[in-house]
């Protein structure tokens, strides 16, 4: 089969590998679409940051956002041609965290396309459990579930309630998906992001508002905006430090910070507020496999919001050029058609 392999940092060749064998227990599937994340890239440059030991893995087809269809499985489960997207963790089972239901936090996590190979290749063998069919969502917006998985663990984390409000920091997939997430939750959302592009397809996500005002001037926003009230919730989706106290200095006393934004960066925080306004903040990382199973069934939910999405369409051939440098302010996601 053909895939596109990682052989070292900053490296990647479109080459003829060996076909998958499927072991026990496990789905073959055709990946149709894949998308591209910032975690793609930071393992592209050789700098895995939070991902626990990925660049010693090398060579590697990446690809963990994966909208696929079942080849064949020897279960019965699933009948050939199921369009399916696929929950990319793997995880020990056993230890404390996966025995208290916090499998994402698992101490062995790894991570299919970035400790194990991915979908960036004509055929991929996958657990049963990490398959999750989609219905008749289209590959494009099915490839969209993973971000969107993410988001819903992160608005878990932020135990929102309906009527609250909500500010979230960055317009990428993430962003757009927590906003989508706290709109069918009911939650009212302010989404911030230097881009216009971006923040138009918030609003189309379900941001209630939206602003490119990212310094001077968007604390007086989000306290008109607010209401004089602040925001219940604060989501960083950016992975940019100074964000966090950004939004310690909003959100409200008794509130919520949610950092979901991966970096291997420091900066200044003003710990102070932090006991003077009782926030708690609180970090996300990927989900449980029932919060991507939500995240499938939000993806259908929302597919005209989702189909809108401004993305930009590659060919397999062309991935390089996709882990090569972020996108351009008027593009949210990367979207590799693996069999184009």
């Amino acid at each position: 089969m053909i895939a596109a392999v990682t052989t070292d940092a900053r490296r990647l060749v479109v080459t003829e590998v060996p076909d998958p064998v499927p072991g026990p227990g496990e789905v073959l599937l055709r990946p149709l679409v894949v998308g591209v994340c910032g975690s793609d890239l930071h393992l592209f440059d050789g700098d895995a940051g939070a991902l626990s030991g990925a660049e010693r893995g090398l060579p590697r087809i990446q690809g963990h956002e994966i909208a696929a269809e079942v080849l064949d499985d020897p279960s019965g489960r699933f009948a050939a041609g199921t369009r399916v997207a696929v929950w990319p963790l793997l995880t020990c089972g056993t230890c404390r965290l996966c025995t208290a239901g916090a499998v994402n936090a698992c101490p062995s996590l790894r991570v299919i396309g970035v400790h194990l190979d991915g979908g960036l290749a004509g055929a991929l063998a996958v657990p049963a459990a990490n398959v999750v069919p989609v219905g008749d969502v289209a590959p494009a917006a099915a490839a969209l579930v993973e971000p969107v998985s993410v988001a819903v663990h992160a608005v878990a984390r932020g135990r929102v309630r309906p009527g609250d409000r909500a500010v979230v920091f960055g317009g990428g997939a993430v962003g757009q998906g927590v906003c989508l997430v706290l709109a069918d939750a009911g939650v009212s959302t302010l989404l911030v992001d230097p881009a216009p592009a971006r923040v138009r397809a918030g609003a189309l996500w379900g941001a209630a508002a939206t602003t490119t005002t990212t310094h001077d001037g968007l604390a007086a926003e989000v306290d008109a905006w607010s209401g004089g009230q602040g925001p219940d919730l604060v989501v960083d989706a950016t992975g940019v430090p100074s964000v966090l106290d950004t939004a310690l200095h909003l959100v409200r006393a008794g509130g919520t910070v949610v950092a979901v934004g991966l970096t291997s960066a420091a900066g200044p925080v003003h710990t102070g507020l932090l006991a003077a306004k009782e926030v708690a903040v609180l970090g996300s990382s990927c989900c449980t496999g029932a919060e991507f199973a939500t995240a499938a069934a939000l993806v259908g939910r929302w597919a005209d919001a989702v189909g809108a999405l401004p993305v930009r369409r590659i060919g397999l051939a062309d991935t390089v050029s996709a882990l090569s440098g972020r996108d351009a302010d008027d593009v949210v996601k990367t979207l590799v058609d693996v069999t184009g």
